[in-house]
């Protein structure tokens, strides 16, 4: 009868849902086995899981694989947290709470990442506080510029920006930085005792911390435009003259002539590094006047209480009599 065909064919087709069902199942419990949860695309747990239960949703075997996949998921959340992976972390979470894992499990294993998050971050954190450590004990505090004190210190403060370990590892720097301008002026080096300044500003060192750096390379730069500033030979007070001797061939043939010079005054009023600049005739006169301003005295120059040395230039005659 038809109704009895009718029922043949439902009965039927409910086979062929059970078969396909338990096809699903036996994929999704393969898949488990091999830890195949989300990948590859179509062809992993969640994925057969979901497949059969559009079919049979109140499958006794469904709900136990699903409540595996479930833990197995939590699972790899908490290793990704142990790891402190936050990507691979909030991946297994959204899976897992999709596959019905309760708030309180979610919000444990997100504290677990966060924990282990903050201990890696301070574990790295003194890590790179012994790299700048290190560096300025070997006096590399700004270069080289991939493995230098600084370089170290800017790594830091990435990771940590307002950190204990890292101020400590600012204020180390800073000290050594302005120690190092210091060094710098008192061997009159002013290019890199500006660098030295620049870098200890940019580490944001107070009026307090630079202790002077600033005025002391103003003071310098200015000692050492005057000492490269040429005076004549008029501005200063000689204490000691020496006529130059006048060479006899040039006597006897009654040439005259004069040599520009240009010297140094040091600040105890010696002479040193005569030279000519020029003369008429050339080459005539020169030794001579060399070897008389050479022992000449002056009264020495001096700037802001101190004795430096001051350059010097002047015109030497030489007339026959």
């Amino acid at each position: 009868s038809d109704a009895a065909l009718s029922e043949t064919r439902r009965a039927l087709q409910r086979q062929q849902v059970d078969e396909r069902v338990r096809e699903l199942l036996d994929d999704a419990a393969q898949r488990l086995q091999r830890g195949a949860l989300l990948e590859p695309a179509s062809d992993n747990a969640r994925f057969y899981l979901e497949s059969a239960r559009t079919l049979a949703p109140r499958d006794a075997r469904l709900a136990r694989l699903s409540l595996q996949l479930r833990n197995r998921l939590l699972t790899e959340a908490r290793q990704g947290a142990g790891r402190g992976d936050a990507t691979a972390v909030e991946r297994w979470l959204r899976a897992a709470q999709d596959a019905g894992a309760e708030p309180g499990e979610i919000t444990a294993i997100r504290t677990q990442l966060a924990s282990n998050q903050n201990a890696a971050r301070g574990n790295e954190a003194t890590r790179l506080a012994a790299l700048v450590t290190q560096r300025i004990g070997e006096g590399r505090l700004l270069e080289p510029s991939s493995d230098s004190a600084a370089h170290w210190l800017g790594e830091l403060q990435r990771l940590e920006p307002a950190g204990t370990v890292t101020t400590g590892a600012r204020q180390s720097l800073l000290r050594a930085v302005i120690a190092d301008g210091r060094a710098a002026v008192g061997r009159g080096d002013a290019a890199a005792a500006a660098r030295l300044l620049g870098e200890a500003e940019a580490l944001g060192a107070s009026t307090t911390e630079l202790g002077g750096l600033s005025s002391e390379l103003t003071a310098l730069r200015e000692r050492q435009r005057a000492e490269n500033s040429v005076v004549g030979v008029s501005a200063l007070k000689r204490t000691r003259f020496v006529e130059p001797d006048y060479p006899r061939i040039a006597r006897e043939a009654g040439i005259e002539g004069w040599v520009d010079l240009e010297f140094v005054v040091r600040a105890d009023g010696t002479v040193a590094d005569p030279r000519v600049l020029n003369a008429q005739p050339t080459g005539t006169f020169d030794d001579a006047a060399i070897a008389a301003v050479s022992r000449w005295r002056f009264e020495p120059v001096s700037r802001d209480g101190r004795a430096i040395d001051q350059r010097a230039r002047m015109r030497m005659r030489f007339s026959v009599q």
